[in-house]
Parts: structure tokens; C-alpha cells; sequence
């Protein structure tokens, strides 16, 4: 009984091919049918009728399949397990039915897999089902949804917003977070608070403790009860030189657990941490793993179907990892119970969490299978590690933390640490997690000596200033988990969304953080003004659990789509009678206040700066135009990293670093000046800032006459001399110490380097000189001077004739576009006139007298010189064909 077996993608459909060596096996290569981008497409006023249509990169495949399943008993769908497959396989099945293609013969089976190894197939195929309506219906109701509100709020973005390119249900909620999360960063005001510090000697044996204060005046101490230094100077004053004891010292076993195994958000996240992989590059690399590699001549799956959002692991493979972990470290590695993690608020289907196939799979084992697939070898370490652990026993530490009074008991300070007893889950880590952080307290091993009672000596007392940081911005994979966290959007479309918002020029992506663009601020506030219910975390969230209702049969897809489409419809024709202007009057505030909070036009010292909109996004226009005609981008500076250096010794202006969008920069009154080519933003200082402010700068006069002067561009550090521009390579304190003499040796070796890589190779169709092979750069000199420049013919006594050249004198021809002789006077277009003549049309050659020669232009017959791509002397008598000027 033969059967078609139809997966995903390409290379799942041949390994899988291997195990069903008299079947058909083909590939859908992902979805086949899809609502088109256009309103009519989900019909509301018809109960919702939808119109679905053929993808076109699938369109073949689906044909394949049409054709297969006519040779066949059997047709299994093996599409992938998640609600995205379910509908494939749904959509195949429909389209077959709707083309009259599946015969009435053939059975239909809906079978599932998540891994690629022949037991997991073999054993799918023996407990086939039906398609599961339910998943197909959420999945239906999700497209629709994601179509009505895209194309919906995308419409309005475009009449009222110009230069926004779309707007989307899951799409404008991350940029919600993007966006706040920045405002959050530029309108952050730093807090200052200080700590004090104490180091005691405790005598035999020697040892120095160190302690932060915790208590004084028998008041406990908060993060900002030591508000500045003044205050902090005088306590620290009235510590020192006071006696002190161990007033207790308690001992406890702290236990760590290991994490659930990977599901997909915490995939992206750790393999952007441990690895640097973004998330959509993790899931290329899992996709590679789950459908197999070769090994030992098979192709074997390594790991589970990466798209979950379940931490549930099968009690065969829980078994197989205890029986390792007990095989390899011993039982008291092994829990007394099997460990099983609770899954998260918004967890699908019942799914396994990402796990290898097969333990004994070890890293090390695979890795020489790996040579070319490096990265896919670092994911799998880092999913079998995380796995096996999983089902350890915990870790655990004992943690010591010592008090020192003094003697009245008003002052306290504390320290702490802690020792490693049991390793537990870590041994599966290895080196990653058992070197300690020598910065963790927690890591410290305090001394067993030390006792209560026991009196100490204190040695020093120190002041620390601190400063409250702003929320960090943003990073692919902290994103990710942001959005886990709300239950916005789900495991198989994180990484399209984290692509879209920077396909869209909303966010960039710099230094791993995402920082949104002014057009993303600017949509976010527009959609938070105008349509805040369907940017809200909540509402969105709903959304994700009333789609995860209609899989489990609880809700009807139409319902959904009722209950949506009404109120956003009113919206939409609300939104349709504002004009350009109100949206204005309504962002320009939360827009402007947050990038120009100083809003006096800077040019006419009389108007104010106002949003405009533009087809490149927003910009501001002094509100006294056309008067004043000032326009500027919003320059958008990063509070994160900025500081004042100090004050400008001669003009007395204050001199800031800043972060720009474009990188780091001095600002001196009007004048800025960009630091990243010269110096890090973090060892910018005032040094180096006068140094930057002073640019260009003279370094005094070449020998030769003519000023070299010293300046930084978008390339970096260069000399600039007669013309001529020589690249630096020095940075910082070397930059700012560069002599004169050294730039005279620096434009020398340029010199001299030019020469002679000049002289060492003659380019192709190059003539030789007539006593030696010296060249020059486009120009040629006289016969007597021997030296012949680029392309150019040969001399007399060489009797060679390259392409391309004219006739000489005596013959008197004239081939197209090339001088007449001197006797004939005539002057075609662009070519020098004789030497009686002495006229000079425009690109063309002086006189002889004149003894300059222009780039790429001949002088006349009697210089005997020879221009580039021109006749040879007159005794040649040679006409080669074609010739040209």
C-alpha cells in the first residue's frame, strides 16, 4: 500500500525519504494558501468569508502534491505540530478536495513528529488522526485578525502619518515597548547615594574583613540614606577609630535549582547571551538540528521541534536522563522525584519543551560531524547542557554573614559570602558555571576562624559615590522575553516581529541594543493617541487567550472575529475625519518634549520649533516661516552616556560628551565635533575634548612650501597637504603628540611608496620610453626626458603600434576624433589648437611655452610629448585602426 507523505520543508522530506524507500515524499515548503493583502479578502458583511489564494514560491510544490497523490493508497500530512502546521495540512487537504484531486481511494492521515529520527517517525505513523479543526480554526481566526487590523491601521497611517510604512496587531505593540521603554531613558533623572566601607584586622591569624555599613545611629540604612559626600565625609569620621567585635555570625544551606529545559523564548535568549546569536539566527540554527545532520553516514535529527512554548518532557526521555546522570556523576546527582516545571500562563498544546533526541548524543561525540557547522555545534551544547540539567539535583551552598558593632551598637556593618558544597546541576555546565564571580559576595568565602565576640581592629573607612542608572534598553533577546512576559504574540513569530520592526525603519539595531528611530516614536504615538486599545499589552494579551480558547473548542473563530471587528471599524472611520494637523497638535508634545525640551528656533531667536511630517519622517520647522526658513532633523541624544567635561578655557563655554545616534561627540557652544574615530566614549575626557575642539590643526610648513594640517574625518585621522590627502593610523594620546616630523615622514613613505609600486608594473596597452621604463601618472613629458605616462604609444625607434593611436604628420589622415597636423589649422571638437595659435579651449593642452600639462591632455607636435592614448612622433609614419584623440 503505497503512500505520499507530505512534510514542510525540503530537506525534512529527503531525510525522512531514507526511512520509506518505497514511498513518495514531498515537501509543501511552508504555507500554501494565505489571505491576500487586501480588504476584500475577509469579508465581515458575509459572515466573514475569507478568500484564500495560492502562495506563489509554493504554488509548485502544491502541484507536485496534486499529481503524487494520484499514485497513491495513502496521503499522510506530516506538516509540523504547531497551529501554523495544522492549518498547512488543512489547506492541502482543501485545496485537493476544491481541484477535485484526491481520489476517493485514498485514505488521509494527519501525523505528527517532533523529532526527525526514524523511531519517532515510524511510531507517528502508527498513531495517526485527523486534522484537528480546532488548531486550523485558531490559526484562521489569527490571520484574519492579524489582516483586518494590519491593513486597517496601516490605511490610517499612511493618509495621516507620512512617511510610515505599516502598523500591525502584535508589530505595534512590541514598538510600544521599544518606544516607552526610551522615553523612560531620555526623561530619566539621575540619583546620587553613597556607601561607606570598612576594613577590620582581626589578629591571629592575620586577616583583613571588609564591610559595608548597614546601621548608624541604631537606624538601619536604606539605599539613600547617605544622600551626598558631605554627609557621607562626616559619618565616616565619626566610624573611624572606634573599636569594633563580631556581634554574630549565622550559617545557612541555600539551595539553587537548575532552570526548566529550553522552550523557544529562552533559546533565543540564552543563545544571545552565551553565544551572540539573534533570535532569528538561533532559530535557522535549530531548524538545521531538528531536521538532521550527517552523522555516521545516516542524517540524524538532534533536537525536537524548536517552535514550543511547553517545558514538558516525555517520561522516556526523563528516565533515559536520570539513568545517564546516575551512569556518569552518581545517584546522589539523580532527585528523588523526576523534576517536572510548570508551564507558563500562556503555554499551547501539550508540546515537548527542546531537547536532544537522544542523550548519548554527547557534544563531544557530534562535534567532529560538525566541521562546517560550527554554530549549530555551539547551539546543541547549549540545549544538551541546559537539558540534562534540568534533571539534576540541586546545587548547594552554605552562606556565612558576619555583623560588626561597634561598642555602643549605633553603628553595624555587614558582610557576607558563601561556599560551594554540593555542585548538583552544575557538573553539567562544567567550567561555565563553576568559576565564581570574584564580584558576587555570594562567591566569598569567608574564613572558618572567625567567631563571635571577637574583637577587631578597624583599619580603613572608605566613601563610595553612586548613581542610579536608567532602565537598559532593549536587546533582541530581553525583547523577547518582554513580549513572553505580557503574552504578546507567540514562539513561532517573535523573530519575524524583532525583523519587521527594523525592515520598517522603526528600530535599529546598535550594539545589540534596539533604539527606536524618530518614525517609530512618532508612529507609537500617533497609534497610542488614536487607537490605544489596539496597542495595549492587555488587550493584546486577551487576544492571545481568546485564540488559545478557540483551539481548544471553547470558542468559535467567527465569534472572535464579530467581536473584534465591530469597535475597531468605528475607530477606523473616527480616525478617517482627523486631519494631518490635529494628529499634530496631538504628538507634537509627547514628540518634541522629549527630544527639544528647549523648543526657541536656533537661527531666528524669535519662533518656535515645530513637528513637521515628512515623506522621511518627521523633522521640525521654526514656527516663523516663511521668515525664517530653519528646518532640522529631531536630534535625539542618548541620556545613558553623557556627561559635562568642564569648562572651556578661553571662551568659558561648558564642554559635554554626548551619545548622538550617530555615535559620541564633543559640544562646545555651537560647535560639535564626532569622537568615535579618535578615542572610546568612555576614555573621552577633557584632554582629549580641547584636543578634538582645536581641529583642523596646523603642524607648520612642509619644506617644500605649502602647510600640512592635521584633522579627523568619517574615516578617521589624516594629513592634508598640497592637495593631497595620507590616512593615520595613530589614535588618542599618540594622535594628539603627532610632530611635524612625523608628517613629513608619513607624506615621504606615501611618496616613495607611489613611486614604486608605480614603476614596478606597466599597466596593459602602456608604451615603453625610448631609454628607460620610468612613468608619470597621465601626463608625458618630452621625448628627450624618455619617460612615457599611462597608455600610451611607444616611441619612434620601437616601431610599435599599440591599438588605437593616430597617423602622424606626413600621412595626413585624420581618423575620427583625433587633431589634424599643424599645416592643416583645423580644429576638431575638444582637440588643441597648434602652437602659432596659442589658444586654450576648455580641457585641452597650453602651448609649449607655457610648459604646464593638464590632466589627460597633449601638448602639440613640436613639444614631442605624447598624450595619453595619442599619435606617436612624426618618423613613425604607423596608422593603426581606429584611432582616437
Amino acid at each position: 500500500m503505497s503512500k505520499l507523505i507530505v512534510v514542510e520543508s525540503p530537506k525534512k522530506a529527503k531525510n525522512i525519504a531514507q526511512y520509506f524507500p518505497g514511498d513518495i515524499v514531498l515537501a509543501s515548503g511552508g504555507h500554501v494558501r494565505a489571505l491576500p493583502t487586501k480588504i476584500s479578502a475577509v469579508r465581515p458583511e458575509e459572515s466573514f468569508a475569507l478568500t484564500w489564494q495560492l502562495v506563489e514560491k509554493t504554488e509548485k510544490n502544491l502541484k507536485s502534491i496534486k499529481d503524487a497523490v494520484q499514485k497513491v493508497d495513502t496521503l499522510v500530512l506530516a506538516t509540523d505540530l504547531d497551529r501554523e502546521g495544522e492549518a498547512i495540512a488543512w489547506h492541502i487537504l482543501e485545496y485537493l478536495k476544491e481541484e477535485n484531486a484526491l481520489p476517493e481511494r485514498v485514505v488521509v492521515q494527519r501525523v505528527v513528529f517532533n523529532a526527525v529520527t526514524k523511531e519517532s517517525v515510524l511510531k507517528a505513523l502508527k498513531n495517526y488522526k485527523n486534522i484537528n479543526q480546532d488548531l486550523v480554526d485558531a490559526q484562521i481566526a489569527r490571520s484574519a485578525l492579524d489582516l483586518m487590523a494590519g491593513l486597517g491601521l496601516s490605511s490610517m497611517l499612511w493618509r495621516k502619518v507620512p512617511g510610515s510604512r505599516s502598523a500591525g496587531r502584535v508589530q505595534s505593540a512590541a514598538l510600544r515597548i521599544v518606544a516607552e521603554r526610551e522615553s523612560a531613558i531620555i526623561g530619566f533623572k539621575p540619583q546620587e547615594y553613597w556607601s561607606i566601607h570598612g576594613k577590620f584586622l582581626c589578629h591571629s591569624p592575620e586577616y583583613t574583613l571588609e564591610a559595608q555599613l548597614v546601621q548608624f545611629n541604631k537606624e538601619k540604612l536604606d539605599k539613600f540614606s547617605i544622600s551626598d559626600e558631605t554627609c557621607a565625609q562626616a559619618w565616616a569620621e565619626i566610624l573611624r577609630g572606634v573599636p569594633y567585635h563580631i556581634s554574630s555570625i549565622e550559617k545557612k544551606n541555600v539551595q539553587r535549582s537548575p532552570y526548566p529545559p529550553f522552550i523557544t523564548s529562552s533559546l533565543q535568549q540564552d543563545a544571545s547571551s552565551a553565544l551572540g546569536f539573534s533570535p532569528a539566527k538561533t532559530m535557522q540554527l535549530a531548524q538545521r538540528l531538528y531536521e538532521g545532520i550527517h552523522v555516521h553516514g545516516e542524517i540524524l535529527g538532534l533536537i525536537t521541534y524548536m517552535r514550543t512554548d511547553s517545558v514538558f518532557l516525555v517520561p522516556e526521555f526523563i528516565d533515559q536522563a536520570r539513568a545517564y546522570i546516575h551512569k556518569k556523576w552518581g545517584k546522589e546527582y539523580v532527585p528523588t522525584k523526576s523534576r517536572e516545571y510548570k508551564a507558563k500562563k500562556h503555554s499551547q498544546e501539550a508540546h515537548e519543551a527542546i531537547r536532544p533526541t537522544d542523550l548519548k548524543w554527547e557534544p563531544s561525540l557530534i562535534q567532529p560531524f560538525c566541521q562546517e557547522y560550527m554554530d549549530e555545534w555551539k547551539l546543541y551544547t547549549l540545549i544538551w547542557k541546559r537539558t540534562l540539567a534540568s534533571q539534576m539535583e540541586n546545587a548547594t551552598y552554605q552562606q556565612t554573614r558576619v555583623m560588626i558593632e561597634n561598642q555602643d551598637q549605633s553603628a553595624a556593618f555587614k558582610t557576607t559570602g558563601s561556599i560551594l558544597q554540593f555542585p548538583g546541576f552544575l557538573l553539567a555546565y562544567q567550567k561555565e558555571e563553576q568559576e565564581p564571580n570574584k564580584e558576587d559576595d555570594r562567591d566569598r568565602v569567608l574564613p572558618a576562624f572567625l567567631q563571635e565576640g571577637q574583637n577587631l581592629e578597624i583599619s580603613d573607612v572608605s566613601c563610595a559615590q553612586h548613581m542610579t542608572q536608567p532602565p537598559a534598553r532593549f536587546t533582541e533577546a530581553s525583547l523577547v522575553k518582554e513580549l513572553e512576559d505580557l503574552g504578546i504574540g507567540r514562539p513561532s513569530t517573535y523573530a519575524r516581529i524583532l525583523q519587521v520592526l527594523q525592515d520598517r525603519g522603526y528600530v535599529r539595531k546598535e550594539k545589540k541594543r534596539l533604539i527606536p528611530e524618530e518614525l517609530g516614536m512618532l508612529v507609537c504615538a500617533f497609534l497610542k493617541n488614536f487607537f490605544s486599545r489596539y496597542v495595549d499589552y492587555d488587550f493584546t494579551s486577551n487576544l492571545e487567550n481568546q485564540l488559545d480558547s478557540i483551539s481548544t473548542g471553547e470558542l468559535a473563530w467567527r465569534t472572535l472575529l464579530e467581536e473584534f471587528w465591530g469597535p475597531f471599524s468605528q475607530a477606523l472611520e473616527q480616525v478617517k475625519s482627523v486631519s494631518v494637523s490635529d494628529v499634530l497638535e496631538h504628538v507634537e508634545n509627547q514628540i518634541l518634549d522629549l527630544y527639544l525640551p528647549n523648543r526657541e528656533c536656533p537661527k531666528c531667536k524669535e519662533g518656535r520649533l515645530e513637528l513637521r511630517l515628512g515623506k522621511a519622517g518627521p523633522f521640525t520647522g521654526c514656527s516663523c516661516y516663511p521668515e525664517c526658513t530653519y528646518l532640522s532633523g529631531l536630534q535625539k541624544e542618548d541620556s545613558q552616556s553623557q556627561g559635562d567635561l568642564g569648562e572651556h578655557p578661553v571662551s568659558g563655554n561648558r564642554i559635554e560628551k554626548k551619545q548622538g545616534p550617530y555615535g559620541g561627540y564633543v559640544l562646545c557652544g555651537d560647535k560639535r565635533v564626532s569622537s568615535d574615530s579618535f578615542c572610546s566614549f568612555e576614555s573621552l575626557d577633557l584632554d582629549k575634548a580641547l584636543w578634538l575642539l582645536n581641529l583642523p590643526k596646523s603642524l607648520g610648513a612642509h619644506p617644500d612650501g605649502g602647510e600640512i594640517v592635521l584633522n579627523i574625518g568619517r574615516f578617521g585621522p589624516y594629513l592634508h597637504y598640497n592637495g593631497a590627502f595620507f590616512s593615520l593610523k595613530q589614535k588618542e594620546e599618540a594622535l594628539m603628540e603627532f610632530s611635524l616630523e612625523a608628517a613629513l615622514e608619513r607624506i615621504q613613505q606615501k611618496k616613495q611608496r607611489s613611486k614604486t609600486s608605480f614603476s614596478k608594473a606597466l599597466p596593459k596597452k602602456i608604451s615603453k620610453a625610448v631609454k628607460e621604463d620610468a612613468t608619470l601618472k597621465k601626463a608625458s613629458k618630452t621625448v628627450k626626458d624618455n619617460t612615457l605616462p599611462k597608455k600610451v604609444s611607444k616611441t619612434v625607434k620601437d616601431n610599435t603600434l599599440p591599438k588605437k593611436v593616430s597617423k602622424t604628420v606626413k600621412d595626413n589622415t585624420l581618423p575620427k576624433k583625433v587633431s589634424k597636423t599643424v599645416k592643416d589649422n583645423s580644429l576638431p571638437k575638444k582637440v588643441s589648437k597648434t602652437v602659432k595659435d596659442n589658444s586654450l579651449p576648455k580641457k585641452v593642452s597650453k602651448t609649449v611655452k607655457d610648459n604646464t600639462l593638464p590632466k589627460k591632455v597633449s601638448k602639440t607636435v613640436k613639444d614631442n610629448t605624447l598624450p595619453k592614448k595619442v599619435s606617436k612622433t612624426v618618423k613613425d609614419n604607423s596608422l593603426p585602426k581606429p584611432a582616437e584623440q
